[in-house]
């Protein structure tokens, strides 16, 4: 928003909430700080402050740092030996440089209203960054903020430098100079119908004059199109951060956009000339632009060489510009032949890695692990087992979840795929199952009939912990289906289905061994250590989804405190 960055503070007495009587208080406060790093994230890169300050050494408000720190010493400096001592001259662009003795994000104010540094994401930390900086009429002062994470920000000691009294305008012409030689460059082509992926996009493009070229993009649907320029080999709309040159055609208008981040940005530029036409059912997107980029919204085109060229379209019938789904793709084309060469696949990203490991390994492993043994045997310390397995996966699973929000932030949208929204629908389920079990009706004694209130609550906790189990499975290949859609490469791929079936192949071989070897699984289990709490095994039982609970009486036997305990089934 106005006025944050990496640093908007989060108040010190904000309640976070009660924890579960069996969650470690270490557990609760880490889960705490690590969910909040991944909310605060949300708005962590320089490219979302819209406004600039004097800030100084002392200053609060900013993240969970209670004040600036002082930059001196190296921490946070600015480096001016490019501006002359003499005095600079107005209308004359000169490069300010922030440093840091660390890795920062770095953001540069100047007293006349400059407000520089647009970076997205992590790539960009760096020990220096180098700002071009146009001069004004008027002396100036520097200010400049570090950052190397949320609790961590320098104020730079200010700079200040002198206006010479001469702008660019009044200063002496330099003496003439001979023409360099001219260099041969390619012009654009005329490329007609040119098919982008497999739902009937076509683009056209023709010159226009010498200096510019008249597009047209159309699919035979009543939808918004977007057509754009991003740059790398693989297909990006944020382009690492640098950004996408994007025009749409959505409900009768055409706009220009700057695109930096996985999100609709809230204010574009007209398109003169332009016309975006949505009816019987057809859509077509016409527009003129220059060659060469006009502003710093524009990319420019590189005939003769190939560039990367994105879309995305929306549903027949949507002709309001909204999330894409899986309607987007992109290729390199070269604008002077037409020709178009597959882009790259898409690495992974560390925190895609990290999501995928940890709730297949949660989802494919431990929570159905844990489920089967609470479902298929009773017999030795079987309640300790599921409850050790079934805490690992729920832990696993919460930190999965915090990278997906991550991800979602820094390199995709929110609840954007069926993945997404199915996996948010398990997390909470899972995340429930503990909580709700606190609840329980008591097991009733040996001979009582079970309470309507018991019966119901069995069907609730049981049940859903089921739905949960099956749907985090299924969701594990789902995610890799959502990976290859959005044309990760193989490794993602194959990490993502490799690690799934991987995790499920013991669950599934304790499930058949119980259905196909039951005698010899008991006998197997007998050798478990025994009941911690009684000395004594459970009863030797092999049930079904609405098995009986540890410590409900058997014959000669009391109820075990393990009672007390709860697990996700």
């Amino acid at each position: 928003g106005e006025g944050s960055w990496l640093w908007r503070s989060v108040p010190a007495d904000r309640p976070v909430g009660r924890r579960a009587r069996s969650m470690p208080r270490t557990t609760a406060l880490g889960l705490t700080a690590l969910a909040g790093l991944a909310i605060e994230r949300a708005g962590a890169y320089p490219g979302y402050l819209h406004s600039c300050a004097a800030w100084v050494a002392g200053d609060t408000g900013y993240m969970s740092a209670s004040t600036l720190a002082d930059g001196a010493g190296g921490k946070c400096s600015i480096d001016i030996s490019a501006i002359p001592a003499s005095g600079f001259v107005g209308d004359t662009e000169y490069s300010v440089v922030v440093t840091s003795d660390r890795a920062t994000l770095n953001k540069l104010y100047s007293s006349d209203g400059q407000c520089l540094g647009n970076d997205f994401g992590d790539a960009t930390l760096a020990k220096t960054k180098t700002f071009t900086w146009v001069a004004p009429g008027s002396d100036v002062t520097f200010h400049a903020m570090c950052s190397t994470g949320f609790t961590q920000i320098f104020a730079a000691p200010a700079a200040a430098v002198s206006y010479s009294g001469t702008s660019r305008a009044l200063a002496p012409a330099p003496a003439p100079i001979s023409p360099a030689p001219a260099v041969a460059t390619a012009k654009v082509g005329t490329g007609m119908d040119i098919a982008l992926g497999a739902d009937g996009l076509k683009l056209s493009f023709e010159p226009l004059g010498v200096a510019s070229v008249q597009f047209e993009v159309s699919i035979d649907r009543d939808a918004w199109i977007g057509f754009g320029l991003s740059s790398g080999s693989a297909v990006s709309m944020t382009a690492g951060g640098a950004g996408s040159d994007v025009v749409t055609c959505s409900n009768g208008q055409v706009k220009q956009y700057k695109i930096v981040t996985y999100a609709i940005p809230m204010t574009a530029a007209d398109v003169p000339g332009s016309s975006c036409k949505q009816e019987n059912g057809k859509t077509t997107l016409r527009f003129a632009r220059t060659i060469a980029a006009q502003d710093s919204q524009q990319r420019g085109l590189t005939p003769g060489s190939s560039q990367q060229i994105i879309w995305a379209y929306g549903d027949d019938g949507v002709q309001l510009q909204q999330l894409h789904g899986s309607n987007r793709g992109g290729t390199n084309i070269d604008f002077a032949s037409g020709t178009t060469v597959a882009s790259a696949k898409r690495s992974g990203e560390a925190v895609l890695f990290l999501h995928l490991a940890l709730m297949a390994i949660a989802w494919g492993g431990f929570i159905p692990l844990g489920a089967i043994i609470a479902n298929r045997f009773h017999i030795g310390s079987w309640f300790v087992w599921h409850r050790r397995l079934q805490s690992i996966g729920w832990l696993l699973q919460l930190v999965g979840f915090v990278m997906a929000v991550v991800y979602a932030q820094e390199h995709s949208s929110h609840l954007s795929v069926p993945h997404a929204v199915i996996g948010l629908v398990v997390v909470v389920i899972g995340t429930a199952q503990p909580l709700n079990a606190l609840v329980r009706p008591h097991v009733p004694a040996e001979g009582e009939q079970k309470s309507m209130k018991r019966k119901v609550w069995e069907v609730v906790h049981k049940g859903s912990g089921w739905i949960a189990v099956a749907l985090g499975a299924a969701n594990v290949f789902i995610g890799a289906a959502a990976a290859r859609a959005k044309d990760y490469d193989g490794a993602v791929v194959g990490t993502a289905v490799g690690l799934g079936i991987f995790c499920m192949l013991i669950p599934l071989c304790v499930l058949v061994l119980s259905l196909v070897a039951k005698n010899r699984m008991v006998d197997l289990l007998r050798l478990l250590p025994k009941d911690t709490n009684t000395g004594t095994d459970s009863r030797v039982t092999m049930s079904g989804p609405f098995s009986p609970e540890p410590g409900e009486p058997v014959s000669g036997q009391q109820r075990s405190p393990e009672n007390q305990a709860t697990g996700i089934i």
